[in-house]
Parts: C-alpha cells; structure tokens; sequence
C-alpha cells in the first residue's frame, strides 16, 4: 500500500518538473520575398528568425518544384547544410545556429499566369505558416512582398 502511495507521488513530482522545464520554442516568424521572371522561375530569400530549440527546418513549394540547389546562412554569417530532398522539400540544418536563418533558392512555378506559388516553412515537419504570393490581391493577407521584374 505505501510503494503506491511513494510511487504516486514520484509520478505527480516529475509531471510537475516536466511541466515547470523550459521547452524549446517552435514559435518563429518567417519574412520572405520572391521575384518572378516571365519564364516562370522564382528566386526565393526567406528569413526564419527564431530558430532556438530547433533541429531542422523543412521548407515546402507547392505548385512549382525546386530547382538546382539551396543555400542557408545563419544570422552569424555561417553556411548551414541545406539538402534539397525532392522537387518540393528543402531540409536546413540549423543545429546549435540562434537568430535568423536566411535560404536562398530557385523554384520553377510556371508563368505570371500560372497557378499561386506556396511555400511552406514547418519545423519537424509540422507546418506552422503558409506564405502565398504572385497576384496582387493576395498580398495584403500574405506576410512577405512580391517584387515586380522589369
């Protein structure tokens, strides 16, 4: 009878500590800007900033495909490992990085006519923010700016 009562209260003291432990934040905000060229290919810089407690950044483009390779840079000016899984994740390797993450890369999304390019930042593979851009009546509501080509 009393190891159960001992065993309770083992139980109800690390169900507080886990509770009282400081979590890594997954709350970070992206800011991004693009430009479109008339042969439907889309220059990317995205900018995560909050990255503490994070592993990975996966990043996904939908309706388009990435093309070629990505580069990521910490806030410190450091290269970050980038893998471009498919034609629609990139995977950055944050590790110890803090601050902001800056990626740069190329997707092909079809014309200025084409279909609205997404692109998604998750970490661990859980998306937390949706960025859509290319027509003018979507950026009000989209975080980030679409840059007009000449």
């Amino acid at each position: 009878m009393l190891s159960g009562v001992v065993r309770g209260c083992v139980l109800a003291a690390v169900l507080i500590l886990l509770l009282l432990a400081p979590l890594p934040s997954l709350c970070y905000t992206v800011t991004y800007t693009y430009r479109v060229s008339y042969e439907g290919s889309a220059s990317v810089t995205a900018v995560v900033s909050g990255v503490e407690g994070l592993n990975t950044v996966y990043v996904r483009v939908d309706e388009g495909f990435v093309r070629g390779s990505a580069v990521a840079f910490s806030s410190s000016g450091d290269l970050l490992p980038v893998e471009v899984l498919n034609e629609s994740w990139v995977a950055i390797y944050v590790g110890n990085a803090s601050g902001d993450v800056v990626l740069t890369y190329t997707a092909a999304v079809g014309t200025r006519s084409g279909p609205l390019t997404k692109v998604v930042v998750a970490p661990e593979g859980r998306a937390v923010v949706v960025l859509h851009t290319l027509y003018s009546r979507c950026i009000n509501r989209c975080r980030g700016s679409y840059l007009r080509t000449t």
